[in-house]
C-alpha cells in the first residue's frame, strides 16, 4: 500500500490547502470510525490530507486509510511528527488547517495546575501562532464540570470553527469567562492579540483591538444628532476615516448580532500610524520653526 501521495514540494496543487488530522480514539468504536472516515472523505475533496493514525487501532487506520486511497486526491500519512510536518507547512506558506477529532469530549474532575493546562494548551497556541486554521467541528461536550466549561470558553479564541454538535452544546460556550487585565496595558494589548472579532461600545476597547489586529464592530447605540456617548463614538470614529466600523442603530437588535452579516471592519494600523506621525510631524517643526524666529514668543 502506498503510503503517501502527496508531494512536499511545489506541486500542481499547491494552491489547494492542507488538513491535517490527528486521529486517536479511545475505544475500538465502529460509530468513532465512521464519523472520523466521513470527515476525513470531506476534507480528501477539498484539500490535501496529512493524517496521523499513529494513536489508534491498527483495524480503525486501515479503514481511514481506505478512504484516501480511492480518493484520487492528494494525502500524505505522517510518520513523523505532525506539528513539525504543520510548521514546515507554515513556512512553505501553505494555508493550514487542524481538525480535531469529533466525538465526545467529557470533564467531570478537577482541572489540574495552571501549568499542566498551559501545557495541555501549547500546540493550539503556537499553532494559532503560525496561523494554522484550528477547527472543532461535531464535538458532543457532556458532564462537564464548570471548571471545565470555563477552560473550554478560554480556548475558544484560539479556534477558527468551533461548532459543537448542536445548539444546546453551543450555548455552553458562547460567554468568555471575566478577565480582569485593566492593569497592565501590555497584558490587555497581549489578549486583543488573540482575539479575532470585537464588538463593543467602548472607544478605548475598540481602538486597542484594532490596533492588535482584530476586527470591530462599533455600537453606537444612538441616532444622529444625540448628545449621548454613542453619539460622541460615532463622531470621532468618523473622524477617523472608520464608518465602516459602525453598526447603525437601525441595524440591529441586540438578540440577532450575525457575524455574517456584519463581519467588522479590519483597521490598517499602518495607515492610522502614519496619520499621527505626520500631525506630530507638522506640529513639533512648525513649533520649532517659530521659535527660531521669534524668540520672544517664548514662554517664561
Amino acid at each position: 500500500m502506498a503510503q503517501s501521495k502527496a508531494n512536499d514540494s511545489i506541486g500542481k496543487k499547491m494552491n489547494r490547502p492542507i488538513s491535517f488530522v490527528k486521529v486517536t480514539t479511545q475505544y475500538e468504536n465502529v460509530g468513532d470510525c465512521l464519523i472520523n472516515r466521513e470527515l476525513i472523505r470531506l476534507l480528501a475533496e477539498r484539500s490535501d490530507v496529512y493524517l496521523d493514525t499513529k494513536n489508534c487501532p491498527v483495524e480503525f487506520a486501515n479503514q481511514i486509510h481506505s478512504v484516501l486511497e480511492h480518493s484520487q486526491q492528494n494525502y500524505k500519512i505522517l510518520q513523523g511528527s505532525f506539528y513539525a510536518s504543520m510548521l514546515r507547512a507554515r513556512l512553505r506558506q501553505r494555508d493550514c488547517f487542524w481538525f480535531l477529532m469529533p466525538g465526545g469530549i467529557t470533564g467531570k474532575g478537577k482541572i489540574g495546575s495552571s501549568f499542566k493546562t498551559l501545557a495541555t494548551d501549547l500546540p493550539l497556541r503556537i499553532n494559532h501562532a503560525l496561523g494554522v486554521k484550528i477547527c472543532q467541528v461535531g464535538a458532543s461536550f457532556g458532564n462537564m464540570s464548570q471548571q471545565h466549561i470555563n477552560l473550554w470558553r478560554q480556548r475558544r479564541k484560539f479556534f477558527y470553527v468551533f461548532s459543537p454538535r448542536n445548539h444546546l452544546l453551543q450555548s455552553k460556550f458562547n460567554v468568555e469567562s471575566v478577565m480582569d487585565i485593566h492593569q497592565d496595558i501590555e497584558k490587555c494589548l497581549a489578549f486583543y492579540r488573540t482575539v479575532n472579532f470585537v464588538v463593543s461600545n467602548r472607544l478605548h476597547v475598540l481602538l486597542m483591538a484594532a490596533s492588535q489586529g482584530a476586527r470591530i464592530l462599533a455600537l453606537t447605540g444612538s441616532k444622529p444628532g444625540d448628545q449621548s456617548s454613542g453619539a460622541k463614538l460615532r463622531g470621532l470614529l468618523m473622524d477617523l476615516g472608520l464608518e465602516q466600523a459602525i453598526l447603525d442603530h437601525n441595524q440591529f437588535a441586540s438578540d440577532n448580532l450575525n457575524v455574517h452579516k456584519f463581519p467588522g471592519f479590519v483597521v490598517t494600523a499602518s495607515q492610522q500610524q502614519s496619520r499621527l506621525r505626520q500631525a506630530f510631524d507638522a506640529l513639533l517643526s512648525s513649533s520649532f520653526s517659530n521659535s527660531t524666529n521669534n524668540p520672544i514668543s517664548k514662554t517664561n
